[in-house]
C-alpha cells in the first residue's frame, strides 16, 4: 500500500509540514467543543430535569456550578480516552488505511472539517477519498472494513444498551409514589 502511491516533490511536502500543522490544530479545536457539546448536552437536560423538574420555558437557564462540573468531567474524560487508547485510532487512520503525507494530510483535514459529525468517522471518509486517489492499490480496504464493521457493532450493541436503560428509567417505580 505505502510504496504504490505518488510521491511528490519533498520541497510540497516540507511547505505542506507547517499548513497542516495549523489545519489540525483549528481541527483539533472545532472538533473537540463539538464532542464535548455532544457529551453534555443530554446531560445538562437531564440535571435540569433533575433540579427544576422539567426544562425551564422562558430563556436560557442560568451557568451554575453543576454544569461548569459537568464540563470539565467531559474535557477529563476525552483527554483519558485520548490518552490511553488515542494514539491506536491515530496509528490506524495515520498509517495502516493510507499513506498519509503532509499534503495529504492536509487535504484530510480540510475535507474533515467541512462536515461537522463524529470526528473518526470524517476523518476515516476524508483519508478514504484521498488513498483513492491513488486507485485500488492505495487504499487498505481490509482495515476499512474492520473499521465500518466496527461502527456496526457499536450501533447494535449501544442501540439495545440505551433502550434497556431508557425502559428501566421509565418504568422503574418511584420512591416518592404514595396512595391516598
Amino acid at each position: 500500500m505505502h510504496t504504490n502511491v505518488e510521491k511528490f516533490d519533498p520541497r510540497v511536502e516540507e511547505v505542506f509540514k507547517g499548513v497542516q500543522v495549523v489545519s489540525a490544530m483549528c481541527d483539533a479545536f472545532a472538533h473537540g467543543a463539538f464532542s464535548v457539546a455532544n457529551v453534555t448536552g443530554p446531560i445538562d437536560v437531564i440535571y435540569m430535569v433533575y433540579l427544576h423538574g422539567g426544562v425551564p420555558v422562558e430563556g436560557t437557564p442560568t451557568k451554575d456550578t453543576m454544569e461548569c462540573i459537568i464540563l470539565f468531567v467531559a474535557a477529563v474524560g476525552m483527554v483519558v480516552g485520548l490518552w490511553t487508547y488515542g494514539h491506536k485510532v491515530m496509528t490506524t487512520i495515520g498509517a495502516r488505511i493510507a499513506k498519509i503525507t503532509p499534503s495529504r494530510g492536509f487535504s484530510i483535514e480540510l475535507g474533515a472539517v467541512l462536515v461537522m459529525i463524529t470526528c473518526t468517522r470524517t476523518k476515516v471518509g476524508a483519508t478514504v477519498g484521498v488513498a483513492l486517489l491513488e486507485g485500488k492499490l492505495g487504499l487498505n480496504f481490509p482495515m476499512l472494513f474492520k473499521i465500518v464493521v466496527g461502527w456496526g457493532a457499536t450501533v447494535v450493541i449501544c442501540g439495545p444498551a440505551c433502550a434497556l436503560f431508557f425502559v428501566q428509567g421509565v418504568y422503574a417505580p418511584f420512591a416518592y409514589d404514595t396512595v391516598d
